[in-house]
């Protein structure tokens, strides 16, 4: 992982200390060091379980 053990960034608080900062849009978990997609976890997915994504043909899609 590097970054100090962080997912996405490692802020530096003192010499000897640092935390976990995830990108906009994610949220840390519980470990500190991991990050999901907030809409991921207010699903109820267990923390990390990678979400899945299915394309969309919009072409097959009724339009108004």
């Amino acid at each position: 992982m590097g970054n100090g053990g962080c997912q996405h960034h490692c802020v530096q608080l003192t010499v000897t200390q640092h935390r976990c900062q995830c990108r906009p849009e994610f949220q840390l978990q519980e470990d500190g060091r991991r990050c999901v997609r907030e809409y991921a976890a207010s699903l109820g997915t267990p923390a990390g379980t990678p979400v899945l994504y299915k394309p969309i043909d919009l072409s097959r899609v009724p339009q108004p």
